[in-house]
């Protein structure tokens, strides 16, 4: 699941991947969360993409990932704003994107 997220979406396809693996990884990282800290955070809608509204998908995914760093001490980096038709801005978010999972996920023992 988590590798799936170092793979640099550019088609609907990959996109429609990535999506599946990423709302996945975050819903382990919650119900981890939720059992080893007692903490309920919240479920923003991750999946499916809608490429219309990409901005809102952006917004909730850093909401998310600001909710999940927050309660285990991780500092991240802003997730909020990339032009994924610019091919650097897309290879810089994804990296980043990848490591606050692989971070949180390592916390977690996941």
């Amino acid at each position: 699941m988590l590798a799936v997220l170092l793979e640099i979406p550019r088609t609907r396809e990959q996109w429609d991947r990535f999506s599946w693996h990423h709302r996945s990884s975050h819903t382990a990282i919650r119900q981890a969360i939720r059992s080893q800290k007692g903490v309920h955070l919240p479920e923003y809608i991750l999946e499916p993409i809608d490429f219309n509204r990409f901005v809102d998908f952006l917004q909730a995914n850093s909401q998310t990932h600001i909710d999940m760093l927050s309660v285990l001490g991780i500092q991240g980096e802003d997730l909020q704003d990339v032009d994924v038709r610019n091919e650097n801005q897309l290879v810089a978010w994804s990296w980043l994107h990848y490591l606050d999972h692989y971070n949180a996920e390592k916390a977690l023992g996941i």
